[in-house]
């Protein structure tokens, strides 16, 4: 691809953070990609009659049996003429023959889980001159390496393809100054991941909002399905900033890594919540022992499903619990595969509409109370706090702009997410938006370190989860913010 000629993608998942996690790596690569989390919205693009160059697509589509049941379809009607096609998929070997035939017929390109995406399309456009990816240091992967051989780890690996396959923006690459930029200098480029949830939405509105350029920051946005995955990014050095729930930063904390919290952004007693099927026989709360349910292992998800069953006098091993990506969640749970799932919102609001209803819902308001937080690593902050102050500046500046404009900013959140503005507002009055940092959040993490000491003896009890606050930058932007103990 010639440097004056931008050639066009399409990304089709389910979960629409890995959809745009996929989209913004192929941006890097030199793309105009767009992201879609249900092919009938692709298929619109798709036969627009648009030069379409490259189709990204997960094979476990909840819409079909297979992704490439849709991709024979189009090229039988001859849309996808001189497109190259790209299917994601976990069980390449193991595909139905009629999908091996499409497969051979068509010429479509199979990619196993985890994706090396960059990888990938470059061996479908050779000699075309697709943007470097810079991998990561070495050192990097020896000094995490003892954190992604563990079960917890492994999910990371796919966050991690993404988030590292982004080329790396050095804090001043020499840009000219921005006469509108009240800072002095080019603005710092940094990459947020970021997880694409309405809990996450001062994040999404100092993007949309433009609260990041007025901060002095110019700031790639990298999605990823879970804040654990984020925050893998950024230990891993695939980011620099990263949202995040408490329990991942705790359980970061255990493993030795040393993420620095700037602030929690976010809260919510209501976000995390149990969907459920009737027909399975679920009619109360204690109707779940017994049976299959999911959640996402390592998430603030997996510490409210033990508090919820625990809260009804359910142990842990009186139900099947399984660990699955929040969208797979939602097919299964339609499918019957599962009989309830643990997890937040707006999966939830999802499993309703695509049952037409025959979803129930238990909350747990009175039992857990989840928060998000914006993280990066300590050695990062320490080198680079005008960096952390202007993030924490465009944050204020959002949660500002959503107290004032609210119909706006869930507006903004419905475009970034994918969402329809009427799902955002309907949930959007459980969260407060409040950039801050205070002692119940380091109570917190030690409580949840305490939970997870209980299924895990072996994990260290000599951590000190204050030592992971970092309270200076947010001191010096809005001191009143900050209400720690000494």
């Amino acid at each position: 691809m010639s440097k004056n000629e931008s050639m066009r993608a399409v990304v089709v998942d389910d979960d629409f953070a890995i959809a745009k996690g996929f989209a913004d790596e192929l941006i890097q690569l030199g793309f105009n990609a767009t992201p879609f989390n249900r092919w009938e919205a692709a298929k619109h693009e798709l036969t627009s009659g648009n030069k379409i160059n490259l189709l990204v697509i997960d094979n476990a589509l909840g819409e079909a049996n297979s992704g490439i049941q849709f991709i024979q379809q189009l090229a039988e009607s001859g849309y996808l003429s001189g497109t190259k096609v790209l299917v994601v998929t976990g069980f390449a070997e193991s595909l139905e023959e009629a999908d091996k035939r499409a497969v051979q017929t068509w010429k479509i390109k199979l990619c196993s889980k985890p994706v090396g995406l960059s990888r990938e399309v470059k061996g479908l456009f050779p000699g075309n001159d697709l943007r470097a990816s810079e991998p990561v240091k070495a050192s990097h992967w020896q000094s995490f390496w003892h954190w992604w051989v563990k079960p917890e780890g492994i999910a990371a690996l796919v966050a991690i393809s993404i988030g590292l396959g982004a080329w790396f923006w050095p804090r001043n690459n020499g840009a000219s100054q921005d006469t509108n930029n009240p800072f002095r200098g080019p603005p710092i480029k940094v990459r947020v991941a970021v997880n694409p949830v309405p809990l996450g939405a001062l994040a999404i509105i100092a993007e949309k909002g433009g609260h990041w350029k007025a901060a002095g920051l110019e700031v790639q946005m990298i999605s990823f399905p879970t804040g654990k995955a984020s925050l893998d990014a950024v230990l891993g050095g695939g980011a620099e900033f990263a949202t995040a729930a408490e329990t991942p930063i705790m359980r970061a904390g255990l493993a030795g890594h040393t993420p620095a919290v700037l602030a929690t952004i976010a809260s919510s007693p209501e976000d995390c919540k149990v969907c459920y099927r009737p027909d399975h026989g679920i009619t109360k709360p204690t109707d779940l022992k017994g049976k299959k349910v999911a959640t996402a292992f390592g998430t603030s998800a997996e510490y409210f499903m033990d508090a919820f069953l625990r809260s009804h006098g359910i142990r842990r091993d009186e139900v099947t619990a399984l660990s699955m990506k929040p969208a797979e969640m939602v097919s299964a749970l339609n499918r019957g595969d599962i009989s309830a799932f643990f997890i937040w919102e707006p999966y939830p609001l999802e499993a309703g509409k695509l049952s037409k209803g025959k979803t129930g819902i238990f909350l747990g308001s009175s039992i857990y109370t989840e928060t998000f937080q914006i993280v990066t690593r300590q050695d990062y902050a320490q080198a680079n706090e005008e960096a952390c102050q202007r993030v924490l500046r465009a944050l204020l500046a959002a949660e500002q702009h959503g107290a004032t404009n609210e119909p706006d900013a869930a507006a903004k959140v419905a475009e970034f997410t994918g969402l329809a503005p009427a799902d955002v507002r309907a949930i959007w009055k459980n969260f407060q938006f409040r950039v801050g940092l205070n002692q119940d959040f380091v109570s917190l993490l030690e409580s949840q370190a305490v939970w997870a000491r209980a299924s895990d003896p072996t994990l260290t009890t000599n951590v000190s989860f204050q030592s992971l606050i970092w309270p200076d930058p947010l001191r010096k932007v809005a001191g009143n913010r900050v209400t720690l103990k000494p």
